[in-house]
């Protein structure tokens, strides 16, 4: 009896602490933080102090705010205590970086808010509609409308209206926490000096730590010259319903636009002569991956000439099989169609025999296509070519191998073009699948039969090609990037410039996603570092070690 009796007074006692420390928690008071003197400005620009599950409390402010035009507000309470100052809700405040504040009250057992402050980079303020995002990180199908409130690292407002949706996107990316996002403007806008228009991207870049990845890449693509359009990029703070969501890479959008991808819009002429979406169409062809098949919606009207604009994407099977329409080649590479979303039975014919005389050509001894008796480069863009074969060797690319493909119209240009480069955060060493920078990339993927880079290097005439192109544009740009030349151009940075230009915000979002589970989540290198500095010390420890690889393998040749 004694014994239950003890065991019985235990659980109350260890329930009701448990009760206790929930309620708590619970009863934390809400607190905000308008980063603005200007009442109007102030409802769209206003931060919530985000509480981790430990109790401490950390309000991420913008490049933009000035500590003497800030306002404490919260709910139900009259009054809190913040370092022995009794404030009510709406008093002006003064908060310095990195100071930690003591906040108490009745009701609530006193915690901690630390104040950091971000890098001097634009930061966007995203409002949906109905002030939640749970539907949208649901399903990437779900859009939202809101309103989009950016600021200037000085105060000065880069864009101020209404938002035609906020959707998220990705593909392996879209199961991280950390979401990525695209946005349709209600009216166009040349943010940060981009291209005027209304759609644009917000890259996560959760997989990476240093944050910096998919600017080295998009930046080396622009330094190359190698294509017709590389998307302009710009690192910014993202805030969602007043919540800080971390450093994103705010870029253009990858796709065929006459202030984008310039060539001709297919897309745009078929959905013209259709009186219903194109999706509502019957399709033709297997979902599942197979060698040799294509997949395509019947759609009644089209132009007469459909020999362009294309934009393909290779793809790898899985991804395959949840596009609406594409085709796989007789060795088997995957491709699936970005525009035409919904290609047309005619336009997959096209484009799939296009792409298999490149394949037959490709895989020849000769590099002829046997049936046409012509060179893959009379098919294919040899420049545009050997750059997204180096541009995927240098950085270690885990997806290099699966490249885009670009075709205009036959009365435009009839070549097909590779590019333009996208997606850059699977580089330099950041995926253990591809981590060590002590082997070619190439070889590795050997195993991959119907890879094409895997074939074409062995080519006398793209070997030639390439090495010539390494040495003229690609060492240059290692140096570059390790800080040891400089380019005159502006266009490529070195790693320690790219790190410091937003290492304020990568501390901020280091600190709002933890890597507690980032390694489970993403498959991420933990070797990789976690601090801006460590992150920046693997990246150029990787780029020295890859250089002597890549100037190995492939000499300069005498002059």
């Amino acid at each position: 009896m004694k014994k239950w009796f003890r065991t019985v007074c235990f659980l109350l006692f260890f329930f009701s602490g448990l009760l206790a420390a929930d309620t708590a928690f619970a009863a934390l008071p809400k607190i905000s933080v308008a980063v603005s003197a200007d009442e109007d400005a102030s409802q769209r620009s206003y931060v919530n102090c985000w509480i981790t599950s430990s109790r401490k409390g950390y309000l991420f402010l913008p490049a933009f705010y000035q500590p003497e035009q800030m306002y404490l507000y919260f709910d139900g309470y009259d009054t809190l205590t913040l370092d022995g100052r009794e404030v009510h809700s709406g008093d002006a405040v003064s908060f310095s970086p990195n100071q930690v504040i003591q906040v108490s009250g009745k009701g609530f057992n006193p915690f901690t808010v630390t104040v950091m402050q971000s890098s001097p980079i634009p930061a966007i303020f995203i409002n949906t509609e109905s002030g939640d995002l749970t539907a949208i990180h649901k399903s990437k199908e779900v859009k939202e409308p809101g309103d989009m409130y950016m600021v200037n690292p000085d105060g000065s407002v880069e864009y101020d209206g209404n938002l035609k949706y906020i959707r998220t996107r990705g593909n392996s990316t879209f199961k991280y926490p950390k979401k990525g996002y695209q946005i349709k403007l209600k009216s166009a806008a040349p943010l940060c000096g981009m291209a005027k228009d209304k759609t644009f991207i917000l890259l996560a870049n959760y997989l990476d730590r240093s944050g910096i990845r998919n600017r080295i890449g998009l930046d080396l693509a622009r330094y190359s010259g190698a294509y017709a359009f590389t998307v302009q990029c710009q690192p910014v703070d993202l805030y969602m319903n007043h919540a800080y969501v971390g450093c994103y890479l705010l870029t253009e959008k990858c796709e065929i636009d006459k202030d984008r991808l310039n060539i001709t819009n297919l897309e745009s002429a078929v959905e013209e002569m259709n009186d219903v979406p194109l999706e509502s169409y019957p399709v033709v062809g297997p979902t599942r991956y197979r060698n040799g098949t294509s997949r395509a919606y019947q759609i009644p009207n089209e132009p007469e000439d459909i020999t362009g604009g294309y934009m393909i994407l290779g793809s790898n099977s899985n991804t395959y099989e949840k596009k609406p329409t594409g085709f796989v080649t007789k060795r088997g590479q995957a491709f699936i169609m970005q525009q035409p979303k919904y290609a047309s039975v005619a336009q997959i014919a096209y484009v799939s025999g296009l792409m298999q005389q490149i394949e037959n050509a490709i895989f020849a001894k000769d590099g002829r296509d046997p049936e046409t008796g012509k060179h893959f480069s009379e098919f294919l863009d040899m420049k545009s070519f050997v750059n997204r074969y180096l541009q995927g060797e240098i950085l270690c690319d885990h997806d290099a191998w699966r490249p885009t493909f670009y075709k205009d119209s036959d009365a435009v240009d009839a070549k097909v073009y590779c590019g333009p480069v996208w997606d850059q955060d699977n580089i330099l060493g950041i995926s253990p699948k591809i981590g060590n920078p002590n082997y070619l990339s190439i070889d590795r993927e050997q195993k991959r039969d119907y890879y094409w880079f895997t074939r074409v290097v062995k080519h006398p005439d793209f070997r030639e090609e390439m090495i010539k192109t390494y040495y003229a544009v690609y060492r240059h740009a290692y140096l570059i990037l390790l800080g040891e030349e400089t380019d005159e151009t502006g266009t490529l940075l070195s790693v320690d410039a790219y790190t410091d230009e937003i290492r304020s915000s990568t501390l901020m979002d280091h600190t709002r996603w933890n890597k507690t589970t980032w390694r489970s989540e993403t498959g991420g290198n933990p070797k990789a570092g976690e601090k801006p500095d460590e992150c920046a010390a693997f990246i150029k420890e990787f780029i020295r070690a890859h250089m002597k690889v890549m100037d190995k393998a492939y000499p300069e040749p005498l002059q």
